[in-house]
């Protein structure tokens, strides 16, 4: 069974729908990183959110 962290306690789950082939590609890439497909999800949302701020376009700011 997992175990909860105490840094996981204060991170908010988010989940999304998506087709097989895409969540089978993620799958696939994650592991040839050695990373859990959550994490590369994670990476990867992080990336285009710097990019879209990058680009200024109007976006929600985080809560600190």
């Amino acid at each position: 069974m997992a175990t909860t962290t105490d840094r996981d306690k204060y991170r908010p789950r988010v989940q999304f729908v998506c087709d097989r082939e895409v969540a089978d590609l993620l799958q696939q890439w994650a592991n040839q990183e050695n990373r859990t497909r959550s994490n590369l999800t994670e990476t990867l949302v992080k990336e285009a959110i710097q990019h879209r701020l990058a680009k200024n376009v109007d976006t929600v700011t985080p809560k600190k």
